[in-house]
Protein backbone atom coordinates (compact mmCIF):
# COMPACT_ATOMS: atom_id res chain seq x y z
CA UNK A 1 0.00 0.00 0.00
CA UNK A 2 1.70 3.01 -1.45
CA UNK A 3 0.75 5.90 1.52
CA UNK A 4 0.47 9.64 0.69
CA UNK A 5 3.33 10.83 3.22
CA UNK A 6 2.01 14.57 3.50
CA UNK A 7 -1.57 13.21 4.73
CA UNK A 8 0.66 10.75 7.00
CA UNK A 9 2.54 13.86 8.12
CA UNK A 10 -0.46 15.08 9.05
CA UNK A 11 -1.84 12.05 11.20
CA UNK A 12 1.42 11.74 12.79
CA UNK A 13 0.98 16.12 14.56
CA UNK A 14 -2.10 15.32 15.19
CA UNK A 15 -1.34 11.75 17.04
CA UNK A 16 1.69 13.41 19.10
CA UNK A 17 0.16 16.48 19.88
CA UNK A 18 -2.57 14.52 21.90
CA UNK A 19 0.60 13.02 24.24
CA UNK A 20 1.54 14.84 27.05
CA UNK A 21 4.64 13.09 28.16
CA UNK A 22 6.76 14.33 24.84
CA UNK A 23 8.89 16.88 25.61
CA UNK A 24 11.18 18.95 23.83
CA UNK A 25 13.80 16.75 22.31
CA UNK A 26 12.40 13.23 23.61
CA UNK A 27 14.95 10.77 21.18
CA UNK A 28 12.70 8.78 18.71
CA UNK A 29 13.82 6.29 16.20
CA UNK A 30 12.96 6.66 12.39
CA UNK A 31 11.12 3.10 11.39
CA UNK A 32 11.54 2.88 7.83
CA UNK A 33 9.65 -0.25 5.38
CA UNK A 34 11.73 -2.90 5.04
CA UNK A 35 10.72 -2.76 1.30
CA UNK A 36 12.77 1.00 1.19
CA UNK A 37 16.10 -0.43 2.87
CA UNK A 38 18.16 -1.98 0.30
CA UNK A 39 21.06 -4.60 2.17
CA UNK A 40 24.35 -6.88 1.38
CA UNK A 41 26.24 -8.63 3.39
CA UNK A 42 29.64 -10.23 3.00
CA UNK A 43 32.76 -11.42 4.71
CA UNK A 44 35.67 -9.25 5.04
CA UNK A 45 39.25 -9.34 6.34
CA UNK A 46 39.24 -7.69 9.94
CA UNK A 47 42.52 -6.09 9.00
CA UNK A 48 40.63 -3.86 6.82
CA UNK A 49 39.70 -0.58 8.92
CA UNK A 50 38.19 2.58 7.66
CA UNK A 51 37.77 4.56 4.63
CA UNK A 52 40.12 1.30 3.55
CA UNK A 53 37.03 -1.03 4.83
CA UNK A 54 34.34 1.60 3.15
CA UNK A 55 36.16 1.36 0.15
CA UNK A 56 35.82 -2.43 -0.40
CA UNK A 57 32.75 -2.98 0.90
CA UNK A 58 30.57 0.04 -1.56
CA UNK A 59 32.86 -1.09 -4.33
CA UNK A 60 31.36 -4.92 -4.11
CA UNK A 61 28.22 -4.51 -2.68
CA UNK A 62 27.19 -1.98 -5.39
CA UNK A 63 26.73 -4.55 -7.33
CA UNK A 64 24.54 -6.34 -5.30
CA UNK A 65 22.33 -3.01 -4.72
CA UNK A 66 20.22 -1.87 -7.42
CA UNK A 67 20.22 2.00 -5.79
CA UNK A 68 23.36 4.06 -7.14
CA UNK A 69 25.21 4.93 -4.18
CA UNK A 70 25.10 8.15 -5.51
CA UNK A 71 21.36 8.88 -4.86
CA UNK A 72 21.25 7.08 -1.26
CA UNK A 73 22.00 7.54 2.50
CA UNK A 74 23.95 4.60 3.05
CA UNK A 75 25.34 2.72 6.81
CA UNK A 76 27.81 0.20 7.63
CA UNK A 77 27.34 -2.13 10.49
CA UNK A 78 29.25 -5.22 11.26
CA UNK A 79 28.66 -8.60 12.60
CA UNK A 80 30.03 -11.93 13.80
CA UNK A 81 33.70 -12.93 13.25
CA UNK A 82 34.34 -16.16 11.16
CA UNK A 83 37.83 -16.73 11.11
CA UNK A 84 40.12 -13.62 10.03
CA UNK A 85 36.92 -12.43 8.52
CA UNK A 86 34.20 -9.70 9.75
CA UNK A 87 30.77 -9.67 8.15
CA UNK A 88 29.78 -6.25 6.71
CA UNK A 89 26.18 -5.32 6.07
CA UNK A 90 25.80 -2.13 3.79
CA UNK A 91 22.16 -0.99 4.01
CA UNK A 92 21.03 2.05 1.71
CA UNK A 93 17.82 3.77 1.60
CA UNK A 94 17.11 6.68 -1.49
CA UNK A 95 17.56 9.75 -0.36
CA UNK A 96 14.25 11.29 -1.20
CA UNK A 97 12.48 8.26 0.24
CA UNK A 98 14.33 9.24 3.54
CA UNK A 99 13.91 13.04 3.54
CA UNK A 100 10.22 12.37 3.17
CA UNK A 101 9.98 10.53 6.19
CA UNK A 102 12.14 12.85 8.30
CA UNK A 103 9.92 15.89 7.52
CA UNK A 104 7.26 14.58 9.13
CA UNK A 105 9.45 15.04 12.28
CA UNK A 106 10.31 18.72 11.81
CA UNK A 107 7.38 20.27 13.18
CA UNK A 108 7.41 17.95 16.37
CA UNK A 109 9.17 18.12 19.74
CA UNK A 110 10.65 14.62 18.98
CA UNK A 111 14.83 14.58 18.32
CA UNK A 112 14.96 11.54 15.78
CA UNK A 113 18.28 10.21 16.19
CA UNK A 114 18.28 7.05 14.31
CA UNK A 115 16.74 5.36 11.28
CA UNK A 116 16.49 1.69 10.54
CA UNK A 117 14.96 -0.77 9.05
CA UNK A 118 11.90 -2.29 10.59
CA UNK A 119 12.23 -5.11 10.96
CA UNK A 120 16.02 -4.47 12.94
CA UNK A 121 13.63 -3.30 15.55
CA UNK A 122 11.54 -6.19 15.64
CA UNK A 123 14.77 -8.36 16.07
CA UNK A 124 16.06 -6.11 19.05
CA UNK A 125 12.69 -6.68 21.07
CA UNK A 126 13.15 -10.72 20.40
CA UNK A 127 16.77 -11.07 21.75
CA UNK A 128 15.92 -8.37 24.77
CA UNK A 129 12.64 -10.45 25.50
CA UNK A 130 12.58 -14.01 24.91
CA UNK A 131 13.31 -16.54 27.70
CA UNK A 132 16.84 -18.09 28.26
CA UNK A 133 16.48 -21.21 26.54
CA UNK A 134 15.14 -19.70 23.05
CA UNK A 135 17.90 -17.11 23.55
CA UNK A 136 20.38 -19.75 23.81
CA UNK A 137 19.05 -21.62 20.31
CA UNK A 138 18.59 -18.36 18.67
CA UNK A 139 22.27 -17.54 19.78
CA UNK A 140 23.70 -20.68 18.58
CA UNK A 141 21.51 -21.04 14.87
CA UNK A 142 22.67 -19.95 12.00
CA UNK A 143 20.40 -17.41 11.42
CA UNK A 144 16.78 -16.80 12.56
CA UNK A 145 13.81 -15.83 10.17
CA UNK A 146 11.08 -12.91 11.10
CA UNK A 147 7.95 -12.87 9.10
CA UNK A 148 5.81 -9.51 9.62
CA UNK A 149 2.47 -9.66 8.29
CA UNK A 150 0.94 -6.15 8.11
CA UNK A 151 -2.54 -5.20 6.64
CA UNK A 152 -1.41 -5.17 3.10
CA UNK A 153 2.07 -6.96 3.04
CA UNK A 154 4.05 -9.38 4.12
CA UNK A 155 7.56 -8.96 4.67
CA UNK A 156 10.65 -11.29 5.35
CA UNK A 157 13.80 -10.76 7.09
CA UNK A 158 16.49 -13.19 8.12
CA UNK A 159 18.69 -12.01 10.09
CA UNK A 160 22.21 -13.51 11.92
CA UNK A 161 22.16 -13.95 15.80
CA UNK A 162 24.54 -10.85 16.04
CA UNK A 163 22.02 -8.95 14.41
CA UNK A 164 23.38 -8.70 10.84
CA UNK A 165 20.59 -8.88 7.69
CA UNK A 166 21.05 -11.43 5.05
CA UNK A 167 17.86 -11.65 3.03
CA UNK A 168 14.73 -9.16 3.17
CA UNK A 169 12.02 -9.42 0.57
CA UNK A 170 8.41 -8.12 0.41
CA UNK A 171 5.87 -9.04 -1.19
CA UNK A 172 2.23 -7.23 -1.19
CA UNK A 173 -0.81 -9.85 -0.86
CA UNK A 174 -2.20 -9.46 -4.06
CA UNK A 175 0.69 -12.02 -5.20
CA UNK A 176 -0.46 -14.67 -3.58
CA UNK A 177 -4.37 -14.32 -4.13
CA UNK A 178 -6.52 -14.63 -7.56
CA UNK A 179 -9.17 -12.18 -6.15
CA UNK A 180 -8.50 -8.58 -6.32
CA UNK A 181 -10.77 -7.55 -3.74
CA UNK A 182 -8.95 -8.29 -0.74
CA UNK A 183 -9.96 -7.73 3.44
CA UNK A 184 -8.05 -6.57 5.88
CA UNK A 185 -8.20 -9.94 7.60
CA UNK A 186 -6.09 -13.05 5.73
CA UNK A 187 -7.68 -14.65 3.61
CA UNK A 188 -7.59 -18.48 3.94
CA UNK A 189 -6.11 -18.61 0.48
CA UNK A 190 -2.89 -16.14 1.91
CA UNK A 191 -2.53 -18.61 4.69
CA UNK A 192 -2.49 -21.71 2.65
CA UNK A 193 0.83 -20.02 0.17
CA UNK A 194 2.23 -18.59 3.02
CA UNK A 195 4.20 -21.85 3.95
CA UNK A 196 5.17 -22.70 0.63
CA UNK A 197 6.75 -19.32 0.41
CA UNK A 198 8.66 -19.44 3.67
CA UNK A 199 9.74 -23.21 2.59
CA UNK A 200 11.64 -21.96 -0.57
CA UNK A 201 13.61 -19.42 1.53
CA UNK A 202 14.50 -22.01 3.98
CA UNK A 203 15.56 -24.29 1.13
CA UNK A 204 17.60 -20.84 -0.44
CA UNK A 205 19.88 -20.62 2.47
CA UNK A 206 19.69 -24.60 3.27
CA UNK A 207 21.40 -24.09 -0.23
CA UNK A 208 24.13 -21.77 0.85
CA UNK A 209 25.15 -24.26 3.83
CA UNK A 210 22.76 -22.00 6.14
CA UNK A 211 20.13 -23.59 8.19
CA UNK A 212 16.83 -21.76 9.69
CA UNK A 213 15.47 -23.52 12.77
CA UNK A 214 13.02 -20.58 13.89
CA UNK A 215 10.27 -18.39 12.18
CA UNK A 216 8.85 -15.85 14.23
CA UNK A 217 5.74 -14.04 13.31
CA UNK A 218 4.91 -10.67 13.68
CA UNK A 219 2.56 -8.07 12.74
CA UNK A 220 -1.26 -7.45 13.39
CA UNK A 221 -1.84 -9.92 11.07
CA UNK A 222 0.23 -12.73 12.54
CA UNK A 223 -1.75 -13.00 15.58
CA UNK A 224 -4.23 -15.34 13.39
CA UNK A 225 -4.15 -18.45 14.99
CA UNK A 226 -4.92 -20.27 11.58
CA UNK A 227 -1.37 -18.98 10.12
CA UNK A 228 0.40 -20.55 13.46
CA UNK A 229 -1.19 -23.87 12.76
CA UNK A 230 -0.69 -24.03 9.07
CA UNK A 231 2.66 -23.57 8.57
CA UNK A 232 3.53 -26.10 12.06
CA UNK A 233 1.68 -28.79 10.69
CA UNK A 234 3.59 -28.71 6.93
CA UNK A 235 7.29 -27.83 8.61
CA UNK A 236 7.74 -29.96 10.93
CA UNK A 237 11.53 -29.47 11.55
CA UNK A 238 11.01 -25.73 11.79
CA UNK A 239 9.87 -24.23 15.12
CA UNK A 240 7.05 -21.76 14.18
CA UNK A 241 6.00 -19.17 16.74
CA UNK A 242 4.52 -15.63 17.31
CA UNK A 243 6.44 -12.88 19.00
CA UNK A 244 3.45 -12.12 21.30
CA UNK A 245 4.02 -15.72 22.94
CA UNK A 246 7.30 -15.72 23.52
CA UNK A 247 8.66 -12.57 24.53
CA UNK A 248 7.71 -11.68 28.12
CA UNK A 249 7.51 -8.17 29.33
CA UNK A 250 5.54 -7.41 32.62
CA UNK A 251 2.14 -5.40 32.40
CA UNK A 252 2.08 -6.71 28.81
CA UNK A 253 -0.32 -8.92 27.28
CA UNK A 254 0.88 -11.41 25.00
CA UNK A 255 -1.14 -9.70 21.71
CA UNK A 256 -0.09 -6.12 22.71
CA UNK A 257 3.69 -7.15 22.18
CA UNK A 258 2.52 -9.24 19.55
CA UNK A 259 1.08 -5.57 17.87
CA UNK A 260 3.73 -3.31 19.35
CA UNK A 261 6.73 -5.51 19.45
CA UNK A 262 8.46 -2.90 16.65
CA UNK A 263 8.20 -0.20 18.57
CA UNK A 264 8.92 -1.64 21.67
CA UNK A 265 12.29 -2.11 20.02
CA UNK A 266 12.95 1.11 18.51
CA UNK A 267 12.23 2.50 22.29
CA UNK A 268 15.15 0.44 23.39
CA UNK A 269 17.47 1.68 21.16
CA UNK A 270 16.03 5.44 21.57
CA UNK A 271 16.75 4.37 25.14
CA UNK A 272 20.16 3.45 25.04
CA UNK A 273 21.79 4.72 21.87
CA UNK A 274 24.91 3.55 22.28
CA UNK A 275 24.17 0.13 23.47
CA UNK A 276 23.33 -0.39 19.70
CA UNK A 277 26.17 1.40 18.09
CA UNK A 278 27.06 -1.55 16.16
CA UNK A 279 23.75 -1.57 14.16
CA UNK A 280 23.02 0.28 11.02
CA UNK A 281 21.93 3.94 11.29
CA UNK A 282 20.86 5.38 8.16
CA UNK A 283 21.12 8.86 9.62
CA UNK A 284 24.70 8.50 10.31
Amino acid sequence: MVVDLKELNKIVKQKLSKISWIEPGTPAVLLLPDSRVFHASALFPSSLKGDELRKAVLERTQKEIPLPFANAQVALSQGEKKGDKLRTTVYAVEKKVLSGFRQMFEATSLFVTTAEANSQSTYRCIQKYCGSELKASLNSSDAVMIADLGSHWLNVSVYTSSGACLYTRSIPYKQFVRSKNLSTKLSQEIVDRIPGFVQEIVLHFMQEGLSIQHVLFSGVEAWDERLLSKTSTEEKQISFMRVGDVLKIDALEPKDIHTFGVSIGAGLRAAAPLAQNNQHNLLS
